[in-house]
């Protein structure tokens, strides 16, 4: 396989020695390995991958460089949020409810239902369920504390029905 002198041998292999795993070291080892002489198949068959792959990786090098290596961003629909109206969604969920919400707890129906009311962005539940999942907010929680309980009562119910052991 041919490979463009961008870079020399030397300085590719302190590139790939630097790379952390992932993507990126792995096309890098192989346009390593191609600028040594290997063939594509036994490239593929080193790195596990197939001779195609290889040979794309390659051309990659070839035509655009390092660069290219790294990859492209994933075609697609941009995301239902702006990074700032995420960030004012996330914590407007992290606050919990207010005053003028008519509930005591924030469930996947409720943050649906402000992220189209307050942002005017409509998105299913399963949408919404995935934009607070990838900011680690939990599922389960604790169940909520209903404003008007009465702690006393309750662990006068808690002492009268669960006699000590």
């Amino acid at each position: 396989m041919d490979v463009v002198d961008t870079w020399s041998l030397k300085e590719l292999r302190s590139r790939l020695s630097a790379e952390p795993y992932g993507p990126l070291r792995m096309r890098l080892q192989a346009v390593v390995l191609a600028k040594e002489g290997q063939t594509a198949p036994a490239i593929a068959h080193l790195l596990g991958v197939g001779r195609r792959t290889v040979q794309h990786w390659v051309r990659w090098y070839n035509q655009e460089g390092l660069a290219r290596l790294a990859g492209r961003k994933a075609p697609g629909t941009a995301p239902p949020l702006t990074p700032e109206a995420r960030e004012k969604f996330l914590a407007r969920i992290e606050a919990g409810p207010q005053p003028h919400d008519p509930i005591c707890s924030l469930r996947g129906i409720e943050a649906r239902h402000i992220l189209q009311a307050e942002f005017g962005v409509v998105r299913s539940l399963s949408t919404t369920l995935r934009i607070l999942q990838e900011a680690r907010f939990a599922k389960l929680m604790p169940r909520p504390q209903h404003p008007e309980a009465d702690p006393v009562a309750q662990e006068a119910f808690k002492k009268k029905s669960c006699p000590p052991a």
